[in-house]
């Protein structure tokens, strides 16, 4: 038999050189694999316009008829719709150089240029908090806070490391984010309570600081208590909820709030916006008719 009748064995798959069968993905072929991709990638920009638009129209309804509010509500559009227009526009190559390009292609990359580099997502969640602070809703004030933690928690259940405690991986604000939804993940249901104490320091994470010292309990009842006390002006209804969003900000990357040089301030304002117009001028009545009787 000769040399190039000798039978050649099968070469296995991952054996170097061997040639690759057509290219699958998980036992689908390629068309139906991009055509998965394609919907799935569809449906994610689909339900963040979704998204967007609910948020708007939850945080408009009712209607408030000043001017802030109607800035507010502007702002909140154009930053859901700029946010929602980048990213489907998101696959467009930006090229460095448009030096060579023709006009209009220059003013279509310098308006892409312009789409990505504006944190439009940032501007409407501000501008839908100021439109939920405008209401000046109980329910507002007690769930804004409740809020910020779900979404920790559900934070830090996607990037949950089993059997590792949770540590700040990067000392910046998304570092701080995400080390305060794990560590609220970690935790069993005695910290939760405040039976037992927290694994790990709360002191860089507040809703854990709060929850694990005062019990999601007793901490939901104090958050009740502020919730449903009725301010007597309309400032301090104003500055009742926009501690309240201080609060639910602020809580989920420390606890500065409860420190003296920010908690004093806070709630000293608080204090004299809840003062009546009448109570302060008879204040100043008693203080003038004291002083004349020391004089005299």
């Amino acid at each position: 038999m000769t040399a190039d009748q000798d039978p050649q064995p099968p070469v296995p798959a991952d054996a170097p050189g061997a040639a690759p069968d057509a290219p699958v993905a998980a036992g689908v072929p390629v068309a139906a694999s991009t055509a998965i991709t394609t919907r799935e990638a569809v449906a994610l920009r689909l339900a963040v316009c979704l998204l967007g638009a609910g948020c708007v129209v939850w945080a408009a309804a009712p209607l408030v008829h000043t001017a802030l509010a109607s800035w507010a509500l502007v702002l909140a559009i154009i930053g859901v719709a700029a946010g929602v227009l980048r990213l489907v526009v998101s696959w467009v190559p930006v090229p460095e150089d448009n030096y060579l390009l023709p006009a209009p292609a220059r003013v279509l990359l310098r308006f892409l240029q312009t789409l990505r580099a504006v944190p439009w997502e940032e501007g409407a969640l501000m501008a839908i908090v100021w439109l939920e602070v405008l209401h000046r809703s109980r329910l507002v004030i007690f769930c804004l806070p409740l809020l910020a933690m779900f979404v920790l928690l559900i934070v830090g259940s996607l990037h949950e490391m089993p059997g590792v405690q949770p540590s700040i991986l990067t000392d910046d604000f998304p570092g701080r984010l995400l080390f305060s939804g794990r560590l609220l993940d970690y935790w069993n249901l005695p910290q939760w309570f405040g039976f037992a104490a927290s694994q790990v320091y709360t002191s860089d994470t507040g809703y854990a600081y709060v929850v694990n010292n005062l019990g999601l309990p007793l901490a939901l009842f104090l958050l009740g208590i502020f919730a449903i006390q009725t301010p007597r002006t309309p400032e301090a209804l104003s500055m009742k909820a926009m501690i309240t969003v201080y609060m639910a900000t602020s809580l989920c990357i420390g606890a500065n709030m409860f420190t003296i040089k920010t908690a004093a301030l806070c709630w000293f304002l608080y204090g004299a916006a809840n003062t009546m117009p009448f109570e302060v001028t008879t204040v100043r009545k008693h203080l003038w008719a004291g002083r004349q009787m020391a004089v005299s």
